[in-house]
């Protein structure tokens, strides 16, 4: 009886010891198991991280060369709109308005756009002069768009030959003092002003009163905010764009 009794112990042991060695090589076969897979998961993921970084990668590429081909064509197209309004001049005033540009608070599409404009319309702006519409922009707090309005309502005082209210009211709404200047540089009273169309004004004597007017008052505020942060970021964008012409060229 107690033969059959270690028997049957000894039988449950070595059973029990097999079921450990079993459940030990269970464990280490699943441990590796698991251990591949998460290799294998991290190899996948990695995987994916470098393909999503290879395609944004390809789509900041992409965007870059964009820029530089619009810049080209961009300035190309300036130079050719020039190149008809002075007369076979083109490229000697992209190159001046280009330089003018990168010392001033305005990138040159702006810039050759409005002295476009104006020559369209029969003036013949200076440096000094864009340089002074550059300067009441500034000073006004407006954007490309305001330097636009203004040129092209001088544009349109020359083109009608004198001042009519309608160029006066395109000036007033752009901030420029447009009464106040007539009456300090022209000595026109307000009722005049009111009924300008009829005061027989010419543009030549309207607009050199405009210039001078504006100088008293806005001349040199470029200059005061180059150095500030509207004026430097400026400076970088006309820098980047004279990069990307540069190499298109």
């Amino acid at each position: 009886m107690k033969e059959d009794l270690s028997v049957r112990v000894g039988a449950n042991i070595t059973g029990l010891n097999s079921a450990f060695r079993k459940a030990g090589r269970s464990v280490s076969g699943f441990a590796a198991q698991a251990g591949t897979d998460i290799n294998t998961i991290k190899n996948k993921v990695f995987s994916l991280q470098t393909a999503i970084t290879a395609m944004i990668g390809a789509f900041a590429l992409k965007k870059l060369s964009e820029g530089f081909i619009e810049t080209g064509k961009t300035m190309d197209m300036l130079q050719l709109s020039l190149e008809t309004i002075t007369k076979g001049r083109g490229a000697e005033w992209f190159e001046k308005l280009n330089e003018w540009a990168l010392k001033m608070p305005v990138n040159t599409e702006k810039a050759v756009s409005a002295f476009t404009m104006l020559r369209a319309m029969g003036l013949k702006p200076t440096i000094d002069q864009m340089t002074l519409l550059v300067d009441t922009t500034s000073a006004l707090g407006g954007s490309s768009d305001t330097m636009e309005g203004i040129a092209r309502a001088f544009g349109q005082i020359y083109t009608k030959g004198k001042v009519m209210m309608q160029e006066v009211y395109q000036l007033a709404e752009r901030g420029v003092p447009v009464f106040e200047i007539f009456r300090e540089e022209l000595g026109l009273t307000n009722e005049q002003i009111s009924e300008i169309g009829t005061t027989g004004i010419d543009a030549a004597t309207a607009i050199d009163a405009m210039w001078r007017g504006l100088a008293k008052r806005f001349g040199g505020q470029s200059k005061l905010i180059q150095d500030r942060w509207v004026g430097l970021t400026e400076t970088m964008k006309s820098y980047w764009k004279e990069f990307q012409s540069l190499v298109m060229q």
